[in-house]
């Protein structure tokens, strides 16, 4: 038997997806391990999404390989309306999860990936599977890991160099792993250098509705409309992972790229399931629904800006995060500490936390950092939230407390800060 080249023993399973399996192995084991590796949003289903799923249990009919047009005109609203972005049903096409969207385009577009570091953990093994090459956009922590418009040409017109006539920018904001938005005058000048080299931009929304008190999320496409493609779905606001159901919207002048688009469904994953695509076509725009997205991005908000303060005030070094629920914080100052424990790498510190302090996180090298920078992912949405039950009870904690009291009440999120100062002290 053989195996194609590109699966190498180099070639592993999504981080993200292990670190969670892992996790729940150790918890059936009768482990007591906080779990900061995994970024789920846990919240309960809204009962108007579980009436409308179970009203249409019984479709059970293929559904058009673009998707439900209900949906889709469902879709093109919801941008119209939240994120001043001009679109019609037929840009919109619907599939299992934004992730396998994603591919699909990367495969019916030519040319190099270029991508900022750090990137959520999925983007460069795509591209690997499709034999393309990734540039890396150089960013810091100085200047929060913004993808500065410099740093794009940099990888571009190295990319040229090397004989790549197409590039395909891969945004994301809020973003997975810092949790930070790019500015409306970044996306700006960053459209404005894209239209100039025709670079194509796929931006990655799927936390648009996850943008914390004082944050505005704001698309590319508001500036480039005729060369972004915007990616999202309903894991993130709505809770609804499991569900598969994610979004592409493509622009008009892609005409072309939406009927391949709508081929390769046909080939591949035909549709999403009647009756959730059903199901959402009727609550997609409702008023009670979004205004639950917004509770829940608020909960999500004041959950990781705690830890966050928390951090800073141990001394650690992290971009105060704007959206989503995920940090990414710098443990360089523990290095000599860290070195007389044999932890050298982000790699060898996830283990340590791990196996020495019961905290599962990602290693900053997951994301395209280096293994030196001594760099964690860390995401707040599990915490307090572990089972349906526990989820239900942050929730009426929310709404019947003030912050501070609700922050008292989350027990496992004050066990996992004291978990890293006794961390911290430790290794000084």
């Amino acid at each position: 038997m053989k195996i194609n080249p590109l699966f190498t023993d180099s070639f592993k399973d999504s981080p993200t997806l292990a670190i969670n399996e892992q996790v729940k192995k150790r918890w059936l084991a009768g482990e007591n391990i906080f779990h900061l590796g995994f970024g789920e949003s846990r919240f309960p289903i809204h009962p108007l999404l579980q009436g409308a799923l179970e009203r249409n249990a019984h479709k059970k009919e293929y559904l058009p390989m673009h998707g439900l047009p209900a949906l889709r005109d469902a879709v093109a609203h919801f941008y119209q309306k939240n994120f001043n972005v001009s679109c019609e049903a037929g840009q919109v096409t619907i599939a299992p999860g934004s992730k396998l969207l994603l591919y699909a385009i990367q495969m019916i577009l030519d040319g190099a990936l270029l991508l900022p570091t750090p990137s959520w953990v999925s983007y460069q093994p795509q591209a690997m599977m499709l034999g393309k090459k990734t540039y890396w956009i150089d960013s810091t922590a100085e200047n929060n890991y913004e993808p500065s418009v410099s740093a794009i040409k940099k990888a571009w017109f190295l990319a040229k160099e090397e004989g790549q006539t197409q590039g395909l920018l891969l945004l994301n904001s809020p973003n997975n792993p810092t949790g930070r938005l790019l500015s409306a005058a970044l996306l700006e000048e960053i459209a404005e250098f894209c239209r100039q080299e025709k670079i194509i931009v796929l931006s990655d929304e799927i936390y648009g509705m996850v943008a914390f008190e004082g944050n505005t999320q704001c698309s590319i496409a508001t500036f480039y409309p005729e060369g972004t493609i915007i990616f999202s779905g309903v894991s993130k606001n709505l809770s609804l992972g499991g569900w598969r159901m994610g979004y592409a919207i493509l622009p008009k002048e892609m005409e072309v790229v939406g009927k391949i688009l709508g081929t390769v469904a046909s080939e591949t994953w035909s549709a999403v399931a009647a009756p959730v695509q059903w199901a959402l076509s009727e609550v997609f725009n409702d008023a009670l629904v979004l205004d639950y997205a917004k509770l829940a991005a608020e909960i999500h908000g004041c959950r990781s800006s705690f830890l966050w303060k928390k951090l800073v005030e141990f001394g650690v070094s992290c971009a105060e995060p704007q959206g989503a629920f995920y940090l990414f914080p710098n443990f360089g100052f523990l290095k000599e500490g860290l070195i007389k424990k044999g932890v050298e790498t982000s790699e060898q510190l996830a283990h340590y936390l791990l196996n020495h302090y019961s905290i599962a996180t990602l290693p900053g090298s997951a994301f395209g950092c280096s293994s030196s920078t001594l760099s964690l992912r860390l995401s707040s949405s599990f915490l307090d939230m572990e089972t349906d039950e526990k989820a239900q009870e942050v929730l009426e904690s929310y709404r019947k407390n003030d912050t501070v009291s609700f922050i008292d009440s989350l027990a496992n999120l004050q066990a996992a800060v004291r978990r890293f100062e006794g961390f911290i002290n430790d290794h000084r």
